[in-house]
């Protein structure tokens, strides 16, 4: 239930096997990450830069949210929402700028502009629906921002709960590097906090509910790769 009210599922159904990443023929370097968790907010923070040699022009197009599942990464769909009668639905498609035009009020309605994803790796799954707040294509610089709007369904390992992510924002930016032509820097941050799963175990504070949440930053941390080869994730 959100504060649409009823939630219409949008399950992907099986994934088929992943295509080459878009990014495997594009040269990278310098991949770097940091992920760090707060004991006291139980929030974890992570960030990742990498270069890579294409311009801004050329990476626009890669990094729009609607493009996201193009890459062959962890998202494996995603896709612009509508609310109709207080029910998720996939938006229609008339109105929509070029992929990597900058996003602005007139189109597909109001924002933040709702986007469905769904996250998947060998280990865990989510659906989540996102509020894309700003997708800005300029001359120096992309710009998107994000938050999350409802979780739907989690699945880690053989669990499936409905719902899981409290939180889940961030942003990515990609600038130009100075003196190194068609290159551009990709930073991105990301900040996300997984509800207790089991809130009824009376057992110590880091049984398996909490031990998910101290344990994603690690993952988040792996997932470099997928930004060094231009998939972007939230």
């Amino acid at each position: 239930m959100t504060s649409a009210g009823t939630v219409h599922r949008l399950y992907p159904g099986a994934r088929t096997a992943s295509p080459e990443k878009i990014g495997a023929r594009i040269k990278t370097r310098n991949p770097e990450s940091q992920a760090t968790f707060n004991a006291v907010t139980r929030i974890n923070h992570f960030r990742a830069i990498a270069d890579v040699q294409l311009p801004l022009d050329e990476l626009a197009p890669l990094l729009d949210p609607r493009a996201w599942a193009a890459g062959g990464g962890v998202i494996d769909r995603s896709f612009l929402l509508t609310v109709e009668r207080g029910e998720y639905r996939p938006a229609l498609r008339e109105g929509e700028a070029d992929l990597g035009s900058r996003w602005n009020s007139t189109w597909p309605g109001e924002r933040p502009w709702l986007l469905y994803e769904f996250a998947k790796t060998d280990a865990a799954s989510f659906e989540n629906v996102l509020e894309i707040t700003r997708f800005d294509v300029q001359d120096d610089a992309i710009l998107m921002t994000y938050r999350l709007h409802d979780c739907l369904k989690c699945m880690i390992g053989f669990l499936t709960f409905d719902g899981g992510l409290v939180l889940n924002d961030g942003f990515c930016r990609v600038t130009p590097i100075k003196n190194h032509k068609g290159w551009s820097r990709i930073e991105v941050v990301k900040r996300v906090r997984v509800r207790d799963l089991t809130p009824n175990d009376t057992g110590d504070q880091f049984d398996f509910g909490q031990w998910v949440n101290t344990t994603i930053g690690v993952a988040l941390s792996l997932w470099v790769d997928d930004i060094a080869m231009l998939t972007p994730f939230s």
